[in-house]
């Protein structure tokens, strides 16, 4: 009985921990949360030239900035700059106003599948910082799916 009250604070952490990476399977496509707060997208534009894919509703977007634009089904790591090919970075941009970058997230990735030429998008609760107020930050994830 005492091992298993001390393994159980054990236990819990590591549920708590790993259920952080996971995706946010409830999210509609086209759709990204930010601390909870849901934006449905009413436009997804892919830039192939420079790399962007983003999704915007209103003055709100959510933008993935690759090295260069995926060309196979693959996981790119969530950074701050993708400065490999194996990496995206993720930026927010909420009522025109507040941005948020990500930051390192370590061990974590955006899923990325392509079908027909049509970017699938998925994007599990990842960190990211307010661009002018480095205390503020909030967590994103997302389903976004090319039309």
């Amino acid at each position: 009985m005492k091992k298993l009250l001390l393994l159980s604070p054990i236990i819990l952490g590591v549920l708590i921990v790993s259920s952080c990476n996971k995706t946010d399977q409830s999210l509609a496509e086209n759709s990204w949360a930010v601390n909870g707060k849901v934006f449905q997208a009413d436009n997804i534009l892919v830039a192939d030239s420079s790399g962007y894919i983003s999704a915007t509703v209103g003055n709100s977007s959510l933008n993935f900035k690759f090295k260069s634009i995926p060309t196979t089904n693959a996981n790119y790591t969530v950074s701050v700059e993708p400065y490999n090919t194996n990496e995206v970075s993720v930026k927010t941009i909420l009522g025109g106003a507040n941005v948020y970058n990500s930051i390192d997230n370590k061990g974590v990735s955006a899923s990325v599948t392509i079908v027909n030429g049509k970017y699938h998008i998925i994007l599990p609760s990842t960190l990211a910082v307010n661009a002018d107020l480095l205390s503020d930050t909030v967590r994103i994830s997302a389903n976004i799916v090319q039309p």
